[in-house]
């Protein structure tokens, strides 16, 4: 089984978070930010990923910190689950248009760097921007995603 466990303590945050893939289990994520709560769960099932998560941070200040520390352990606990990512090809394209919003995204492992670019302008939630950052530099994976306003064409870089 592929899995991993990492915990992360800072000032401003203090996480524990358990990843296995290729699971079919419920996920149990709290991170007292409810509309995150439900997007890390949504992407945790899509993934097919069972993800255990109990994040607590200075809410009181922003989310900022909470968002970007979750968004760095998961990105390390996909790399230390995918181990030497043998086998391991680009993923894909794809897009999923959602109430009149759309967001494209392109995955590559890299064995180097990591990254997270795109259009983190019209990314208007805190959250959607700090976790895409946080878990693709620390994942080492590479991803680009475009996102588009309702009425406006959504294309893949």
């Amino acid at each position: 089984m592929r899995k991993a466990s990492i915990s992360r303590k800072t000032r401003e945050t203090e996480i524990d978070l358990q990843l296995e893939l290729d699971s079919h289990e419920d996920s149990t994520i709290d991170t007292e930010i409810p509309f995150f709560d439900h997007m890390l769960t949504l992407m945790a099932f899509h993934a097919r990923m069972k993800v255990s998560l109990k994040a607590r941070g200075d809410l009181e200040v922003d989310q900022h910190h909470t968002v970007e520390d979750v968004g760095i352990c998961l990105g390390e606990a996909l790399k230390e689950a995918m181990g030497g990512r043998g086998g391991i090809k680009r993923y894909g394209w794809a897009a999923a248009p959602m109430d009149g919003a759309g967001c494209q995204r392109k995955a590559a492992p890299v064995l180097d760097g990591g990254s997270a670019a795109g259009d983190c302008e019209r990314v208007r939630s805190p959250a959607g921007k700090g976790v895409l950052q946080g878990a693709g530099q620390s994942s080492r994976l590479d991803a680009t995603y475009q996102a588009a306003r309702r009425g406006e064409p959504a294309s893949c870089p």
